[in-house]
Formats: structure tokens, C-alpha cells, sequence
């Protein structure tokens, strides 16, 4: 009794923590590149049903490729766009819709994501308790999954963004943790099974596919390895009727995303992205596998976990016999894993963290019940074989783990002090100046290079030329009154200097350093792409953001 007071109280402080690292600070930086994409994404969301191009002031299209693609005959941005987190993104963007405070409204735009992700954790956490025998094992798979996404800072950073991990992080939670209890827990209604597994699915394909047809692959790949027994043991239609379900499950999530498919004019979208020169080679899938690999090496307890299972395969036998259902969980974990490692790295795209996040808790889980199965594989053996098959293993397991906390502690220590400080980038010196300076700021028209959606979503202005430069054609003939020019985006270099050819701009140097982004949550790619934990500031002219405020507009 007195363990399992000890184990609730410490589970109640763990999650507390966690939550305090998830949402202190939510409200900076101001959102960046990504972020203000989904705000805008939102916005034309609540004012036309759904991500319109043009609303006669600006242009909302982030996709590099030709128009006849990206753009359907509605005017919707499809080219195989991700439309969940726009529609997800309309809580937030009503709750922000009346703050003023630029702060206030970014922290209210992200707090939905940041919740649904927690929430999307909880739901792994109400899954799994169900293979856990006894109050005290439960209390103790929650603490330990609660510590170990507590440690992760990649995975608290990725929380807090206004994009689509969260939702992905939720909607696998569903897929998986609902399959595994109806596979492997206790069967429950079909209809209600598949009703909601093919509804996440839906969410998880319009918000990032690869990861959809990962999470397909997983099911299909579990369901053949359970039918190949039960074939043999009892012939073709035995091993049908047990894997219909799934096959109908299958079925009605295809169907279900098909329209999507056209509407989003995806094939078309893919071949164009070949047809730009982002291709998928050899040696670029070589390269985004360990890209993955890394991450979990330097930011995970990758080690640790493979050596746990390898320890569990070697005992097998006896597992399947006295931990069946918890064994078989973990094994479909680790395929999921597998799976989605070597589909998410066929994407052409550089290999963010982002794109396999939701493999972090999965990974916990598996890591959790491997040692609970380990230990109680080895709690019933003789004692005479505990000083060969115990101590040595156990010393091991915490070697590998302190080997891999001591390359998290430089992050933790990073984010501790991110909790305790306001970090700015660029656009948090940007944004508040001009929405100081200058009063009417929706009259402005700015020209940005890049994150030109926060000038649109923050000051309501008309942004020309942005990432894309959909319009540039017709954006080159007018004269903005401020240039926000990044100068790591050398972007439409040329269309700049007409403007600054054009007319007189007075420079306003602010010092902060002028990074490729306001910030980001990665930790994994070159270091002008990891996130920032500290503001950088600078006094140097060639390093220093700027603002350029057309001569005769004068801030007030």
C-alpha cells in the first residue's frame, strides 16, 4: 500500500513537471515560418470553409511548384497540402482572435496543439494499463512513461508547435493503442473499431501521409504475421474470417481517402517535386535512415532499447507462455517502428525530426514493458543463476542509460533555462516595432523573403513576394513601404534590389542575430536549422536583422 501512495504521488509530480516543461513560455517566440502558415491556413479556414489562395489582399500558398498543381479550379492550396492542422488550427485561432498582446495571441494559438499532444499521450498511457497486471504495475508504467517523455526536449519542443506533430501524435496514439487492445487485449464491437481507426486515419493522411501509410503498412504486416499461424493450424478460412476485420478496416480507409487524393491532385504534386529535382536516390534513403538512427542515438536511449530487446528474443520461449499479451504489444511497437523508419525515410524531403516524432513514446513503451517483462522472466529463475543472468544484464541497462542521459543533459540543462527566459528572434524585434511604429499597420504594404505569413497573421498587412514568390510577376510592379529581407534566404535577390532601386528605404538594424528561422523545433540538422534556446544577439551590421522603411513613411 505504501509503494503504491509513493508511486501515485510521484506519478502526479512527474506529469506536473512535464507539463510545466510543455507549457512554460508557450508564448515565444513569436511563430515562425511553419506556425504562421497554419494561422493563416486557419484564418482562411474560418472566413471560407476552407485554405483559399487569394482573399484579394494576400496570396496563401507555401508550395513551391506550379500553380496549376498547388491551386485547384476552387482556388483551394492542395498539391498533397496538409489540411488537418488548418481545420485543427481553428481553436486557437478563435481563442487568439480577440487578444491584442502579439504574446498573448501566440500562446493561445499554440495551446490547443500543445494540449491535444498531452492529451494524444495520455491515451498511450489508457491503452497500455490494460496489459499491466495489478494497481502497482500500472502506477508504475505511468510514472516511468511520464520520466522518459519528461526527458525528452525534442519531444517537449515538437509538443509546443502549431502544426501537424501534435495531431499525429494524437491520431497514432488512436490507431495503434486501439489495435493492439482489440488484437491483443480483448476483442471489442467491429463497428466501433473500425469506425475509429479509419476517422484517425483520415486525420493522420490529410495532416502528413507518409506517416498514413506507414501506420498501414504496420497494421497490415501485424495482421499477416498473426494470420500465417492461424492458416496453418486451421486453413484459409479460419485465418480470413480472424484477419477480416482489418481487410475491411483497410478497405474503408482507402476508400475514405481517395476523394482527397484527387482533390489534393496528389500523384501530380509527387511527380512535380521529382520533376524539380528533389528526388528520392539510394544515397539520399541511405542518408535519411541515419539521420534517424542518429537522432534516437543522441537523443534517445536507442542502445538501451536494442539491447533490451535483444535480451527478450533471447528469451522468447518463455515470454510467449508467461507474458503473452505484453510481449506481443512490444513486438508490434518495434514493427511500427521499423516500418515507419524505412518509409518515412523514402521521403525526398531533409530528414526532420518531425516527420518520425511519433515514434518517440512508442519507443517508451517499448522500452517499459521489455524491462517488465525481463524482470519477471528473471525473478522466477533459481537464485543460483542470478549472479550470471541478472547483475550483469542490469549493470549494463544502467551504463547504456546514464551513456545516453549524459548526451541528453546539455539539452535539458538548455530548455531549463528557455522555462526560466524569453527567447527572440527575428521576428520578435520585427513584429512589435512595426506594430509600434506604425499604428494602421494593415494599410502597410511589406515585402518579406521569408515568415512572411506572420506579417500577414500578426499585423494583417499585405505581404508581396514571400517563400514562394507565387505572384512575383505582378508583385515586382508595386512599391512597398517596409522590406524585411532575410538575408540567409537569398530568394528573388533580384526582385529586392528592384525595390530598393525604386525608391529610398531607411535601414532599422535590430540586434538579434538574423537567423534562417524565428526558431525551430529541431535538434538534429546543421546547426543554422537546430532550435534555439537563447536569444543570439549581435552588433554586427552583416549579421544583424534589418527592416527597411521606405523614406516618407514615416513611423509615428
Amino acid at each position: 500500500m505504501k509503494n503504491i501512495i509513493t508511486l501515485s504521488f510521484l506519478s502526479v509530480v512527474l506529469f506536473a513537471l512535464f507539463s510545466l516543461s510543455v507549457f512554460k513560455h508557450i508564448s515565444y517566440p513569436l511563430l515562425w515560418q511553419d506556425e504562421s502558415n497554419t494561422a493563416m491556413g486557419a484564418e482562411r479556414v474560418v472566413q471560407y470553409g476552407y485554405p483559399k489562395v487569394h482573399d484579394g489582399k494576400n496570396i496563401y500558398n507555401d508550395m513551391v511548384m506550379d500553380t496549376t498543381i498547388s491551386v485547384n479550379k476552387r482556388d483551394a492550396l492542395v498539391g498533397a497540402a496538409n489540411w488537418g492542422q488548418y481545420y485543427f488550427g481553428v481553436i486557437g485561432y478563435k481563442l487568439a482572435e480577440q487578444a491584442d498582446d502579439l504574446y498573448v495571441k501566440t500562446g493561445l494559438f499554440r495551446t490547443p496543439f500543445a494540449a491535444l499532444g498531452m492529451i494524444g499521450l495520455a491515451l498511450w498511457v489508457f491503452f497500455m494499463l490494460r496489459f499491466c497486471p495489478g494497481k502497482f504495475s500500472k502506477l508504475l508504467f505511468a510514472a516511468l512513461f511520464i520520466f522518459l517523455s519528461l526527458l525528452s526536449v525534442s519531444l517537449t519542443i515538437h509538443l509546443r508547435e502549431a502544426r501537424y506533430y501534435s495531431l499525429l501524435i494524437f491520431c497514432a496514439s488512436l490507431v495503434l493503442g486501439l489495435y493492439a487492445a482489440y488484437r491483443f487485449h480483448k476483442p471489442f464491437n467491429k463497428i466501433v473499431f473500425i469506425g475509429i481507426e479509419v476517422a484517425a486515419l483520415f486525420v493522420i493522411f490529410i495532416s502528413y501521409s507518409p506517416m498514413y501509410a506507414a501506420l498501414l503498412l504496420t497494421l497490415g504486416l501485424s495482421e499477416l504475421i498473426i494470420a500465417v499461424p492461424v492458416y496453418r493450424k486451421s486453413g484459409f478460412t479460419k485465418a480470413f474470417k480472424y484477419i477480416l476485420p482489418l481487410i475491411m478496416l483497410a478497405a474503408a480507409s482507402l476508400l475514405s481517402i481517395w476523394p482527397m487524393i484527387i482533390e489534393f491532385n496528389y500523384f501530380e504534386a509527387m511527380k512535380a517535386v521529382d520533376d524539380g529535382g528533389v528526388q528520392i536516390t539510394w544515397d539520399v534513403y541511405k542518408e535519411h535512415i541515419a539521420t534517424i538512427f542518429g537522432y534516437f542515438k543522441n537523443y534517445g536511449f536507442l542502445w538501451l532499447a536494442v539491447a533490451m530487446r535483444m535480451l527478450v528474443w533471447c528469451n522468447s520461449k518463455k515470454l510467449k507462455v508467461q507474458r503473452t499479451e505484453v510481449f506481443k504489444v512490444s513486438n508490434f511497437l518495434t514493427l511500427f517502428f521499423i516500418v515507419t523508419m524505412f518509409t518515412v525515410a523514402w521521403s525526398p524531403q531533409m530528414m526532420y525530426t518531425r516527420y518520425f516524432i511519433c515514434l518517440l513514446p512508442a519507443m517508451s513503451i517499448v522500452m517499459i514493458f521489455d524491462a517488465f517483462m525481463l524482470r519477471h522472466c528473471y525473478s522466477t529463475r533459481k537464485q543460483k543463476t542470478v549472479n550470471y543472468k541478472v547483475i550483469v544484464p542490469g549493470i549494463l541497462f544502467v551504463v547504456l542509460f546514464f551513456s545516453s542521459f549524459i548526451n541528453i543533459l546539455p539539452q535539458l540543462k538548455a530548455h531549463l533555462y528557455e522555462m526560466t527566459h524569453q527567447y527572440k528572434g527575428p521576428l520578435d524585434y520585427t513584429i512589435p516595432y512595426i506594430k509600434e511604429n506604425f499604428p494602421r499597420a494593415d494599410t502597410l504594404i511589406i515585402a518579406a523573403n521569408y515568415e512572411e505569413y506572420a506579417y500577414m497573421y500578426y499585423l494583417n498587412s499585405k505581404v508581396l513576394i514571400g517563400f514562394a514568390g507565387t505572384n512575383v510577376a505582378e508583385e515586382i510592379k508595386l512599391t512597398p513601404d517596409i522590406i524585411a529581407y532575410r538575408k540567409y534566404w537569398p530568394r528573388f535577390h533580384s526582385v529586392f534590389n528592384s525595390y530598393f532601386q525604386r525608391a529610398p528605404y531607411d535601414p532599422v538594424m535590430f540586434p538579434v542575430f538574423d537567423g534562417l528561422v524565428n526558431n525551430i523545433p529541431e535538434l538534429n540538422l546543421m546547426p543554422s536549422l537546430t532550435h534555439k534556446f537563447k536569444t543570439v544577439p549581435t552588433e554586427n551590421p552583416q549579421e544583424a536583422t534589418f527592416l527597411y522603411i521606405k523614406l516618407g513613411q514615416t513611423p509615428e
